[in-house]
């Protein structure tokens, strides 16, 4: 099956399909594809790609963007296609971790990173996802739950983090194995264009960084393995599994994994 879909203007998407996993009865089935896709932001699409999101039967969109990334690169919909979309207030920043690194700032508000605390807070970030920010996620199943769409697609603006903690539960919710959720969330390096980031930071490291480090940039625009286990370590020391926390802090228990994995697998 396709996994990725190489979109001009449209960021990191894929689908979720064919993924292996146990349902709640113990039985080996896979993810439907074509139903739930994961990507980036909307902005840029173009009308080729547009027409592809109306061919695929895409009716609702979960944007979990802050106000302000959304006010800079609204999304793009051909006229033809209007799918329902979900606007998630998702703002990582404001995490204690990410202000945390700010205000290290010099006295020309600039910042340094380097590597290891780039790792640090992106590990951080993540963990602050699955508990700060758990009422997001505990909304977009609510809606998932309440209507079920032809087919939905859940996006931030690289398709990287927030995306990839939603992508997890869902999988998680489906009856993913954790090596499944780690393996998919690590693709986003083979489909997003890191260099580009990167190189785009360096040009701008003026106006933000007092020292620039190309290493540290890459720790902060790819993903990796620390980064989304850090996540699931952190439901595991405070609800023992994955499954309780969906249960309590997602609001996902037997019957609506039941119903979700009656529609999403084969």
């Amino acid at each position: 099956m396709q996994r990725h879909y190489n979109l001009p203007g449209l960021i990191n998407f894929r689908d979720l399909g064919g993924y292996p996993v146990t349902d709640l009865a113990g039985n080996p089935r896979l993810v439907k594809p074509g139903r739930l896709f994961r990507a980036g932001h909307f902005h840029d699409v173009d009308d080729s790609t547009q027409q592809v999101l109306q061919q695929l039967g895409i009716d609702t969109i979960f944007d979990l963007r802050n106000s302000k990334e959304r006010e800079k690169r609204p999304s793009r919909f051909a006229e033809t296609h209007a799918p329902v979309i979900h606007n998630l207030e998702l703002d990582p920043g404001s995490g204690a971790s990410w202000k945390g690194l700010l205000s290290q700032s010099d006295s020309t508000g600039k910042i340094t990173l380097d590597t290891q605390q780039v790792e640090q807070v992106m590990c951080t970030l993540n963990t602050s996802l699955v508990t700060d920010h758990a009422a997001v996620y505990r909304q977009l199943f609510e809606i998932l739950l309440a209507h079920e769409p032809q087919a939905a697609v859940f996006h931030c603006a690289s398709g990287k983090d927030r995306t990839g903690i939603a992508a997890a539960l869902l999988l998680a919710a489906l009856g993913a194995s954790r090596n499944t959720l780690v393996a998919d969330y690590l693709l986003t390096n083979e489909y997003l264009d890191t260099r580009h980031h990167i190189a785009r930071a360096m040009a701008d490291a003026g106006t933000w960084l007092a020292t620039v480090d190309s290493a540290a940039l890459q720790a902060l625009y790819e993903v990796r393995a620390a980064y989304i286990n850090a996540a699931l370590d952190k439901i595991d020391m405070e609800y023992d599994s994955i499954d309780a926390y969906l249960a309590d802090a997602i609001g996902v228990g037997e019957k609506q994994r039941h119903l979700l994995q009656e529609r999403y697998l084969v």
